[in-house]
């Protein structure tokens, strides 16, 4: 009977030490990834550069001046009269002649020359790749959101379209 309690009682104290120790490697596990995910955390940049920087996107507004859908012809009507406005605290708002129809938040990559387009409305996001000379932007869109079989052009203007011109 007493080598029955002494094996129980070592028994007993093993199962204590490594419940003991399990303990303090979760913790340290738990510190661990605390302390890994602060470090991805602070790993986050913020633009390079602030909003206001990219005056080739935030000067004025564009009007849409062509749209081109690979396999398919869209007509003047659909975009003549449509205008989109970047402005310097990463907002946009978009619309048709003196109208906003949309709105939202932007953002630029200038490495990879990529916008991001998010509305507010919970509508569709996209993202286009970049191109841009003087008062003229190119936009081709990528697959991200399924718009790589789009192309945009822009033109800068000072005003929202007042007409449709043809």
């Amino acid at each position: 009977m007493k080598y029955n309690c002494h094996i129980f009682s070592l028994y007993l104290c093993l199962v204590i030490g490594l419940l003991a120790c399990s303990k303090d490697a979760s913790s340290s596990d738990n510190a661990s990834i605390a302390a890994a995910q602060n470090q991805v955390n602070l790993d986050v940049e913020a633009p390079a550069k602030p909003p206001a920087e990219w005056t080739f996107l935030t000067k004025d507004l564009f009007h849409y001046t062509y749209v081109d859908k690979i396999g398919e012809d869209i007509p003047k009507s659909d975009y003549i009269g449509k205008w989109i406005d970047l402005h310097d605290d990463w907002t946009y708002d978009g619309g048709f002649l003196s109208d906003r129809t949309t709105a939202g938040t932007w953002d630029y990559d200038h490495t990879s020359k990529i916008l991001n387009l998010i509305p507010i409305d919970g509508s569709k996001r996209s993202e286009w790749k970049v191109l841009h000379n003087n008062d003229r932007i190119v936009m081709a869109g990528t697959s991200k959101f399924g718009d790589n079989a789009f192309q945009i052009r822009w033109n800068r203007y000072a005003e929202k379209p007042v007409k449709i011109m043809e």
